[in-house]
């Protein structure tokens, strides 16, 4: 009933623990050790917050805020609202373009993505028994609605991964949706192109997890910094997926200029 690991700014292991929680390990239940309303952190609100009510049952709403991905310091917007990303795997040699702060018009002159990504194949809009029966909008499409892409220059080969929908892409998931809550949450990007193999559009997802050693210093750029290279694994049939450790993917409620040894329930 708690989150614990190894926390640096004490250099010891600690738990802290959740409301109504207490003991070394917060096995304890205790009314008496209520976090006080006055005392908790403020809940933003706006898009890039997302909150989890009663995570995985435990009473305790869950807070991540992902806002610094927007920010003027993160890397993504320093890089134009895209994260350039090319699979380590040297069997694939896909790149993976990542729009974080904004779509990505493949019709655009001046667009990041190579010009074969303007006419691409189209997600499939009515799927019925694993069959695509409805195109939709034209097996050719126009691309002006991405936010993933997948590309292989070689064979001028572009795949639409995930494309803006406001009801459920990209949708927030808790990464880990068994134990623990707050190791981090995974975004997934929907309404890909579709894939025969599959029986099912394309999909890809990005796995912010929750750093174990907390730490005190927390640096804007790096916390959203993605490398060059990095392994992009396809998780099942045209289903991709990229994982990244940020202290931005740990919950709102823990993120503080420091921990105090004597009080588990600091965070």
């Amino acid at each position: 009933h708690g989150i614990c690991g190894y926390d640096n700014s004490n250099e010891a292991s600690h738990c802290f623990c959740f409301d109504q929680y207490d003991g070394d390990d917060c096995s304890i239940h205790d009314a008496q050790q209520a976090i006080p309303d006055s005392a908790a952190k403020p809940v933003p609100s706006g898009l890039g917050v997302v909150a989890f009510e009663n995570a995985l049952n435990t009473s305790v709403t869950v807070v991540y805020d992902l806002r610094l991905f927007w920010s003027a310091q993160s890397m993504a917007t320093q890089n134009g609202g895209v994260y350039i990303v090319h699979d380590k795997e040297d069997d694939r040699g896909y790149t993976y373009y990542v729009g974080v702060k904004e779509m990505l018009d493949a019709s655009a002159a001046d667009s990041v993505l190579p010009s074969f990504c303007r006419d691409i194949l189209a997600p499939c809009a009515q799927i019925e028994a694993g069959e695509c029966v409805d195109s939709g909008e034209s097996q050719q499409w126009n691309g002006k609605d991405g936010l993933v892409f997948q590309v292989l220059n070689e064979t001028q080969e572009c795949y639409v991964l995930g494309r803006f929908d406001a009801r459920d892409s990209p949708l927030p998931l808790l990464y880990d949706t068994v134990d623990d809550p707050a190791r981090g949450l995974t975004l997934l990007y929907q309404h890909g192109a579709w894939c025969g193999a599959a029986h099912d559009n394309r999909k890809f997802m990005v796995n912010l997890v929750c750093p174990r050693d907390a730490s005190a210093v927390f640096d804007p750029y790096t916390e959203t910094e993605v490398a060059v290279y990095e392994y992009v694994e396809e998780v099942s049939t045209c289903v991709y997926a990229f994982t990244m450790e940020s202290a931005i993917a740990c919950p709102y409620q823990c993120i503080t200029n420091g921990t105090t040894e004597s009080d588990p329930h600091a965070h």
